[in-house]
């Protein structure tokens, strides 16, 4: 109903609201992510209607009364299976030398096959090994230490 398409399913530690309460207090929860970062009242908060008519229902009817997504105009996709992805890397900037070799404004979910340089940094390197692999998150420009990205991989079952 939220218009989400993407699981991006993570079992490390991470600094995020919803990591905190599964691990501090055992809850299930999760993170959804919205979009592109914008300072507070910047966000075209139309393009998250559907998250909003969503959460208020939930938030004030019974749970039986959410139903099927609308099959509005331009939402074709709407029934399509939730493409579900897994952690394979977390790309860390390293500091001093650290190249991330994907562009600034590449979208998330972007494929990057086989043999692709996604960073660099003082002899150290990754490298796409085996099949291809996805990117979320990316950021150049965080602080050494921080994390410049997630690297993916499909989940077939």
């Amino acid at each position: 109903d939220m218009g989400v398409r993407a699981l991006l399913l993570q079992s490390t530690p991470s600094t995020t609201f919803s990591a905190h309460s599964a691990r501090r207090y055992e809850a299930e929860s999760f993170t959804i992510e919205l979009g592109k970062v914008h300072p507070f009242g910047k966000n075209d908060l139309t393009a998250y209607a559907d998250v909003a008519e969503t959460l208020f229902t939930i938030c004030t009817k019974q749970h039986d009364e959410l139903g099927p997504a609308p099959n509005d105009p331009g939402r074709e996709d709407i029934h399509a299976p939730l493409l579900r992805f897994e952690v394979s890397h977390e790309v860390v900037h390293q500091g001093e030398g650290f190249v991330l070799h994907i562009p600034d404004d590449v979208a998330n979910f972007e494929a990057y096959p086989k043999g692709s340089l996604i960073w660099e940094s003082r002899g150290s390197k990754y490298v796409v090994a085996s099949e291809t692999e996805y990117i979320v998150f990316p950021n150049r420009h965080v602080p050494a230490g921080q994390r410049a990205g997630l690297m993916l991989k499909k989940v077939t079952s």
